[in-house]
């Protein structure tokens, strides 16, 4: 029996993802461009590389200041830094 293999991507390619469209987003539209990217079975690692669902992305992102909610728009911290700085 051949088993599907899991859809994990690292959060960074959220933030990358978030760079590149370079706009301000709900957090219905954030999710939908999650799933538009990376499909709606998607679930996310961080450095830690522990699995997360893709609901809690815009959550742990907050918590560790990539993002930021302002009049009810998220977009990326405006000090972001990133583990691997290289790529920001």
């Amino acid at each position: 029996m051949k088993f599907m293999e899991e859809n994990i991507q690292h959060v960074h390619e959220v933030i990358y993802r978030m760079q590149e469209e370079n706009k301000e987003y709900t957090e219905e539209e954030l999710l939908q461009m999650v799933w538009d990217s990376f499909g709606k079975d998607v679930q996310f690692v961080a450095c830690s590389g522990i699995p997360f669902p893709n609901a809690e992305v815009i959550e742990f992102l907050l918590d560790r200041r990539k993002i930021v909610i302002e009049n009810g728009k998220i977009s990326l911290h405006p000090h972001l830094k990133l583990c691997d700085s290289d790529k920001k």
